[in-house]
């Protein structure tokens, strides 16, 4: 595989079997959203956060057929487990609701976070458009929102000289009256979740900031949200003069154990790479055949531009 450069403009290389064209939508929306933050730093409300723990390690791009998924980061493991009759989450709508309730948790400081009564609403508020139907959207976004804030991530660190264990579920409880709520009507009752004690502190405490122009962009491709969630927390964290140097197997214990191969990994997370880079402008990688390069970046959210306290509302 050739190197990739640094170059927003080399955008136009390989792309995945099943990608759309460079002139489609996707990339009309990536060039649009590249023009609005390379000419501005984002607003308050153009600011979300996700979770560490959601970072370091990927839920599933795909369907799967088990309830367990393990990840791997140089000596720490994690397990996402859901119940048997749920399963786990996957696709896009996980990590945008994910990064909708990091938001809130960091907005309000508190563990409920209201939902809203209208699912239509709330979808829009995730970036996702709702239609009905036995194969509309809806369908499909309930079921992701119930394995989702049934999730629970067992982290472990388990070696010859320490052992050590830790369960975290996403929600403590849930109440969603979404039952018989079509697109345009009303619930009446607000869908509410109570966060879990450690996963509202491990979100207060280790937010990564993201720029909600860039997830809108990337909404479309799960891995490519997972790259751009992982380069703005790893890339600043690069030592000025060591460039971290990973190789491939590592990423894909990381990001991708359930791909086939090590080469079709590669070559998703390649084609990611180069989506984000056109969203995340500073960010300075090479691709080699046995490593990915990352050298040491702005992130995609100046610290300046980070306030405090925000407004709550996700974008």
């Amino acid at each position: 595989m050739k190197s990739v450069g640094h170059n927003v403009t080399r955008f136009n290389g390989p792309q995945a079997s099943g990608e759309e064209a460079p002139r489609s939508r996707k990339f009309e929306r990536l060039v649009e959203a590249h023009c609005r933050i390379d000419e501005a730093l984002p607003r308050d409300h153009e600011i979300g956060f996700i979770c560490s723990c959601f970072v370091r390690y990927s839920l599933p791009h795909s369907a799967s057929a088990e309830n367990v998924l393990g990840r791997r980061d140089g000596d720490m493991e994690v397990a996402f487990l859901s119940p048997p009759n749920v399963g786990l989450p996957f696709g896009k709508v996980p990590r945008l609701l994910l990064i909708y309730l990091t938001t809130q948790a960091v907005r309000t400081r508190k563990r409920e976070i209201d939902l809203g009564v209208s699912i239509s609403k709330f979808m829009k508020s995730l970036f996702t458009e709702a239609t009905g139907g036995t194969h509309g959207s809806i369908a499909r976004f309930k079921q992701q929102v119930l394995r989702t804030l049934s999730l629970t991530t067992t982290l472990s660190l388990l070696n010859d000289d320490r052992a050590q264990l830790t369960n975290t579920p996403v929600a403590d409880e849930f109440e969603v009256h979404w039952v018989a709520v079509g697109a345009d009507q009303r619930s009446g009752m607000p869908a509410r979740v109570r966060l879990g004690e450690r996963m509202f502190d491990h979100m207060l405490g280790s937010a990564v900031p993201v720029d909600l122009r860039a997830v809108r962009a990337l909404k479309q491709s799960a891995m490519a949200l997972d790259v751009y969630f992982w380069t703005t927390y790893r890339a600043p964290r690069v030592a000025r003069t060591h460039p971290a140097r990973i190789a491939w197997g590592a990423l894909q214990a990381q990001f991708g154990s359930d791909y086939k191969s090590k080469s079709d990994f590669k070559i998703s997370f390649c084609n990611a790479l180069m989506q984000v880079q056109m969203v995340y402008p500073s960010l300075r990688y090479l691709a080699t055949e046995s490593y990915l390069v990352l050298h040491k970046s702005a992130p995609s959210v100046p610290r300046k531009t980070r306030p405090e306290t925000l407004t709550p509302t996700c974008g």
